[in-house]
């Protein structure tokens, strides 16, 4: 079905760009860098960062725990300062650690910036978000996590000074797993969570924790989530299927085909694409599925390099100017796993008239018409005096009545024409 309707469907197809390898195990997470410049993959057997203009890993640290065996990371994302030019990538790992890296271009590598370390909580990070993930030199990025323990909290991250300032902690209660967390309004603030367990969600105050209301939606689980705040719409894994919902009233929409049979029973990521026109989902039989969340339907199958899990996906959030990335990685145990890129062409949108480029821009549309009535008007009046020449006298064409004609005549045309 995806293949027969790529002869329908109205969105141009993603385009495999590149395969990334290096992970030995299970990807668990998977980000792009703001400006799309660095792709993050990171799991079971670490975090491994490439450089998308060549293709290359590049060096990050390499962390251990306790016992010897890399780190285990659960959960990425990034934060680009303005100004400085720096790419931090903060990673939570399985011990309830955040750890930040940033990119050194006289290094040309990932060095560490800084740790969040909680002696009293080493409970598994479940999900991080950033408010904004471009902030000014001056400016505090604002970030959210949850632990496998039910805590959600919320830090101020300075890049100048180095430092993590706790802005609340609170504990979701018993029987409220906050499997995802996010800023789901970016101009209050406020933190938006999901809970795996009970199908609830909650929205926490920015500044205190206190929750400002509670809703249950008819599912049996809350899997990893996805909001796009502009649509008014957020997509999870039910544990069967994907479904749409309305952000603001919770209404189910539509649900997206989760695959059967299903080999295992494992949450898979979903993401929006395309400004909230399409979806991408992770499946067990060694493809993501794209659907138009319009009517459902699949609309492409990204293929991935290996059989088995394709559980991890990620969208660049960036502004590129013509493309817009996707990322897919395996998610099978004890096995390599590969990241694999696609890109599809933007649509520009046409320019504004109340726009003083978009109008040279479409003043500039019209100079080839105005070029082809001109000639037009030539053609007319060269075969206008041919034909008095050959087939009139000269005298017999009253000069004026022959002006106001070709002036109506040329006129009438050049309407057509334009």
């Amino acid at each position: 079905m995806c293949c027969l309707s790529r002869f329908y469907s109205p969105f141009k197809l993603y385009k495999r760009k590149i395969t990334l390898k290096g992970p030995r195990d299970a990807v668990l997470s998977l980000s792009f860098s703001p400006t799309g410049r660095f792709v993050l993959a990171a799991g079971y057997s670490g975090a491994v960062i490439w450089e998308l203009n060549t293709s290359a890993s590049v060096a990050s640290p390499y962390i251990t725990s306790d016992d010897g065996r890399p780190t285990v990371f659960t959960a990425s994302t990034w934060v680009f300062v303005q100004g400085t030019n720096r790419h931090v990538a903060i990673l939570g790992t399985m011990e309830g650690d955040v750890l930040c890296w940033e990119w050194r271009d006289d290094r040309r590598g990932f060095e560490p910036f800084m740790k969040l370390t909680r002696p009293h909580d080493r409970s598994q990070v479940l999900s991080i978000d950033v408010r904004h993930s471009m902030v000014k030199e001056d400016r505090l990025a604002r970030i959210t996590m949850s632990t496998a323990n039910g805590l959600v909290s919320v830090w101020h991250l300075d890049p100048e000074s180095r430092e993590f300032a706790q802005v609340f902690c609170v504990d979701m209660g018993e029987g409220f797993l906050p499997k995802t967390v996010c800023f789901g309004n970016k101009k209050k603030r406020d933190v938006l969570v999901f809970s795996f367990t009970g199908a609830k969600i909650r929205q926490l105050h920015h500044n205190s924790g206190d929750v400002r209301s509670e809703h249950q939606i008819s599912a049996d689980v809350l899997g990893t989530t996805c909001v796009n705040e502009k649509n008014d719409r957020f997509v999870c894994w039910t544990g069967k299927n994907f479904q749409l919902f309305r952000l603001s009233d919770l209404e189910h929409i539509r649900t997206f085909d989760g695959g059967v049979p299903l080999s295992v029973n494992l949450p898979k990521r979903v993401v929006f694409l395309d400004g909230g026109n399409m979806i991408a989902v992770g499946s067990d039989h060694g493809h993501a599925v794209v659907y138009d969340t319009a009517n459902a339907k699949p609309v492409q199958k990204l293929g991935y390099s290996r059989e088995g899990l394709v559980q991890q996906l990620a969208v660049c959030c960036c502004v590129l100017p013509d493309f817009e990335l996707v990322a897919i990685a395996g998610g099978a145990m004890q096995q390599d796993a590969d990241v694999v890129i696609f890109r599809r062409r933007r649509e520009k949108p046409p320019p504004s008239l109340n726009d003083p480029v978009g109008r040279r821009t479409n003043f500039m549309q019209w100079i080839p018409k105005l070029r082809f009535s001109v000639l037009l008007l030539y053609i007319t009046i060269f075969s206008l005096c041919l034909y008095a020449l050959v087939h009139l006298s000269i005298t017999a064409i009253p000069t004026a009545l022959s002006v106001w004609q070709l002036v109506i005549f040329f006129s009438i045309i050049s309407s057509f024409c334009l």
